[in-house]
């Protein structure tokens, strides 16, 4: 579990991250297979404090919850997050919200320190293209 920011080939930065298991997530016959990302992503949406992010209903039935009638949750995804093409997460630990659990990374997402994600923000843009490997 290392990222990686680089650019034009420099070693700009490396972080410890954990990413969260495979696993087949929602109620049949609507269900998704979430998977460890690979290959290329694009960003979507870069989140801040104060942002909110709509949390899927299957979070909740993972962790056992009952799901609110409003999902939209401000920090669910920490003081920092990075949405992807394909529904990949990468995101900092929440004080709030059911992703604010130390044992529990969200399935196919990838939980970084906040401050590494902080730090690396401002070199992020939206269209920008990730990659994992």
């Amino acid at each position: 579990g290392v990222m990686f920011l680089e650019r034009e080939g420099a070693h700009l930065r490396e972080m410890p991250i954990q990413i969260g298991p495979e696993k087949t997530v929602g109620v049949a016959p609507d269900t998704v297979r979430m998977v460890a990302p690979r290959g290329a992503r694009t960003i979507e949406r870069i989140l801040n404090e104060n942002e909110s992010w709509e949390v899927p209903a299957w979070v909740y039935a993972d962790r056992g919850l009952q799901v609110p009638p409003d999902r939209n949750i401000t920090d669910a995804l920490g003081p920092a997050a990075v949405i992807l093409s394909g529904g990949t997460v990468i995101y900092s630990m929440p004080s709030v919200g059911p992703l604010n659990d130390s044992a529990y990374v969200l399935p196919g997402g990838i939980r970084a320190r906040a401050a590494d994600l902080k730090a690396i923000l401002p070199n992020l843009q939206n269209g920008m293209t990730v990659y994992f490997y």
